[in-house]
């Protein structure tokens, strides 16, 4: 009778270290997966404000933009906007997210060129997208 009770024992031990180990591994599935959707949904919010910015740099230039978003001009051909956690602009620069328009004009005045980059609050490009028009 002795030995039945030990074999159950050990076969319900297993049987929870099974679980144990399932579930371990279930849990770090969720923390990637949560990790990556975050890392995606920025990836995209990224690229919306980056497409929003050249839209309205086409329709505007460069002056109306500025006076639009009210981006800062950092040096004598970039301009960024700082965007909070939830993409609402910060007039802080310590937003967790950047916009950064590098503009150029051509010489005769007629045409001009942008990049337009979104990085994250570590440095890391997000998205980069050119633009170009006539004024």
């Amino acid at each position: 009778m002795k030995n039945k009770a030990t074999l159950v024992l050990i076969e319900h031990l297993v049987m929870l270290l099974v679980f144990v180990l399932a579930a371990t591994v279930c849990v770090r599935i969720f923390v990637l997966s949560e990790k990556l959707s975050r890392q995606y949904e920025a990836t995209d919010r990224a690229s919306l404000e980056a497409q929003n910015a050249a839209e309205l740099l086409k329709k505007s230039g460069i002056d109306g933009y500025v006076k639009q978003t009210g981006a800062v001009q950092t040096e004598e051909n970039k301009w960024v906007v700082f965007y909070d956690s939830d993409w609402k602009q910060t007039e802080e620069k310590t937003g967790k997210f950047t916009l950064t328009v590098e503009y150029f004009a051509e010489e005769t005045g007629f045409l001009w060129q942008a990049d337009i980059i979104v990085l994250s609050e570590s440095g890391s490009e997000l998205f980069r997208i050119p633009a170009a028009g006539q004024k």
